[in-house]
């Protein structure tokens, strides 16, 4: 259970991230570094939207209920999930 937790933390904290870094990649870049944004962004939408959907459609109210566990569990993930998303991140901008 607690492995589906720290997946699902890492999976929200990754598409949120991806999603906040493409809008500023997209509003302040210009040419390449533009359509790198946009596509952060949509893929971060993606993202978060089919897991959304893939929690609700097999175990509703999973995502509301799993808040209730340890706060440095999620800390973890989340920081994991950052960390992961601002290296993707990088590597698109240093390529573009």
């Amino acid at each position: 259970m607690t492995l589906d937790i720290f997946i699902g933390v890492f999976v929200c904290a990754f598409a949120l991230v991806l999603m906040v870094l493409g809008a500023l990649t997209a509003y302040f870049g210009s040419g390449k570094s533009r359509a790198v944004g946009i596509g952060y962004l949509v893929v971060g939408l993606a993202m978060g939207a089919v897991y959304g959907l893939y929690q609700h459609m097999t175990r509703p109210g999973f995502l509301m209920n799993s808040v209730i566990y340890p706060a440095l569990f999620y800390g973890l993930a989340i920081i994991v999930g950052a960390v992961a998303a601002l290296g993707v991140f990088i590597v698109g901008i240093i390529k573009t």
